[in-house]
């Protein structure tokens, strides 16, 4: 045991420790061919005790070793020390996530599967069909998940793009975004709020747009004045069209849209990523017609969500969506919206 280092034992046991806890707040933990394993799987439970169970003998075993190669006295610091790192470490969500990010990438093959892709009608060549719309924005291809090459520079570029748009940072800020889309999303605040202003009389509503010009309302700054006062005069003037079905396309396709950048980003797998598109798009298909019908009310939710931002690019979302209706090669006229999708293809 001698030539056993306690400091190296130490770390090395402390490493374990945390890669258990990241797997016990993940449910999941990264196998050697680098795929997930969730709570479902037996294995998961080996794993999760396993990592527990080495990293409580490690620290163990280099307590022992600083006792016999270095005295109580070091044994006690060595104490201190873990202790005071420990909650360090457990304290400051960013420093446990780098460790563990660092830790499980090391571990996990640094060259991605390449995804395959789906050109012909199946259930995946759906899902993607119904993220095209946001997809063209970002100038993403409609043949594959990722939407483009599965480069580190392109990984780097989709982790950028959900920061900038979803100010996430890693895989528990994205899950928490996703669940907030498919549980909630807009569509419950959006859905009251019109509620509400189409019970204004005309004379109310001048008034109330009065108000909110003279800072009375909760608008500070002239966009967010421009944007309630869109807000009313929208839910008067498309009053029918504006229903809590129709924000569900605006909240699902965004939904679908960052699944496929998670993929990319690294933040989802490839199947739980399909996984995810496949059950939003059997709820998508049961609330609409078509293609045409989806898109349609995904752009009229976008435009209650921002007037000024529709003033700035709605020319371009319509040109897109144009495009995908009319365009005889886009995904929306090569795969029927009927299509069955509970098969898993």
């Amino acid at each position: 045991m001698d030539q056993l280092s306690p400091y190296w034992v130490g770390a090395i046991g402390l490493l374990f420790l945390i890669l258990g806890y990241r797997a016990y707040k993940k449910k999941q933990v990264v196998g050697s061919s680098g795929e997930t394993r969730g709570l479902r799987d037996y294995s998961f439970y080996l794993r999760f005790l396993g990592l527990w169970t080495s990293g409580i003998l490690l620290m163990i075993l280099s307590g022992i070793l600083f006792q016999e190669q270095l005295g109580w006295a070091a044994l006690s610091v060595f104490a201190i020390a873990v202790i005071a790192v420990g909650l360090l470490i457990f304290r400051f969500t960013s420093i446990r996530k780098g460790i563990g990010r660092a830790t499980v990438k090391a571990l996990t093959p640094t060259r991605r599967k390449k995804p395959s892709k789906e050109t012909e009608a199946s259930p995946r060549s759906w899902a993607l069909a119904a993220a095209s719309l946001p997809g063209s924005m970002r100038g993403l291809n409609h043949t594959t998940l990722a939407g483009r090459s599965m480069s580190s520079a392109n990984e780097r570029k989709a982790r950028k793009w959900l920061k900038k748009e979803w100010e996430i940072d890693d895989e528990d800020e994205f899950e928490e975004v996703q669940d907030w889309l498919i549980e909630t999303g807009h569509r419950s605040e959006f859905f009251e709020e019109i509620q509400r202003f189409r019970l204004f009389s005309d004379e109310y509503r001048v008034a109330f747009l009065g108000r909110i010009e003279a800072g009375l309302e909760e608008a500070d700054s002239p966009d967010e004045k421009e944007e309630l006062k869109g807000r009313v005069l929208l839910a008067a003037e498309k009053a029918q069209e504006l229903t809590d079905t129709g924000f569900l396309a605006w909240d699902y396709f965004r939904y679908l849209d960052n699944c496929r950048a998670g993929f990319l980003a690294g933040y989802l797998e490839e199947e739980e990523a399909w996984d995810a598109m496949l059950s939003a798009c059997q709820v998508l298909q049961t609330r609409y017609d078509s293609w045409e019908d989806a898109g349609e009310a995904y752009l009229m939710a976008r435009e209650y969500w921002s007037v000024v931002e529709t003033e700035q690019t709605g020319t371009s979302w319509r040109k897109a969506f144009l495009t995908l209706r009319e365009n005889p090669r886009s995904p929306w006229n090569n795969v029927p919206w009927e299509l069955a999708l509970f098969s898993r293809s």
